[in-house]
């Protein structure tokens, strides 16, 4: 009954209460993923090709995570640069290749 109500007439505390859930629903599956991954690797290093092979969808999602796990990376040397109070004339072009 005071489920239903909450969802009814949300707050703030409801709303971090299904964020949490969430969150916490989405970490126990990746940890079983990863664990049966880890069991299947012990068996046969290669046993994620086939499995990638058969299901492209999760190929796809693997390098998209991959690309947006690294993507900060390449972004944040740009924007520390713009903010750099060292500009590129400052600096001799060997200190200035190893701020790269």
């Amino acid at each position: 009954q005071k489920i239903l109500t909450s969802l009814r007439h949300p707050t703030k505390d409801t709303f971090k209460a299904i964020a949490y859930l969430a969150i916490s629903v989405y970490l126990l599956i990746n940890i079983a993923e990863g664990m049966a991954a880890r069991k299947r690797q012990q068996l046969d290093a290669t046993s994620e090709w086939g499995r990638y092979a058969d299901k492209p969808a999760a190929r796809g999602q693997a390098l998209s995570i991959l690309m947006m796990q690294i993507t900060p990376y390449f972004i944040l040397p740009s924007i520390l640069d713009k903010f750099s109070k060292k500009k590129k004339d400052d600096l001799s072009e060997e200190e200035y290749k190893s701020t790269r």
